[in-house]
């Protein structure tokens, strides 16, 4: 039985602008593609926290965590939080480590 994936609409239709990716695991992840030309206008697709969340295989409250301690940058629209793939791939090269794993 497949899980219920998230970060659909109510018709349980996929968002547009992503792609459903299924992991070694079997995790089911919606991810943003980079960017969505529409006519002269350009969009940029974000992370929402439950996303990133999903996608770095970590709670919620880490991602909160990294946010309060500056370590990840993040949008704020509203009451919401949001997250371009450009700051998380920047913040992914920062903790990049070399020589030995921990």
């Amino acid at each position: 039985m497949r899980a219920p994936v998230r970060n659909r609409d109510r018709r349980g239709l996929q968002a547009p602008g992503t792609i459903e990716v299924q992991g070694p695991s079997g995790l089911e992840v919606i991810a943003p593609a980079r960017v969505v030309p529409h006519e002269q206008a350009t969009y940029v697709e974000m992370f929402d926290k439950q996303g990133l969340a999903r996608y770095f295989r970590v709670s919620r409250d880490t991602i909160d965590w990294l946010v309060k301690a500056g370590l990840l940058r993040a949008v704020r629209i509203g009451n919401q939080v949001r997250f371009t793939l450009e700051d998380l791939e920047e913040f992914i090269e920062r903790q990049r480590i070399q020589g030995e794993a921990a």
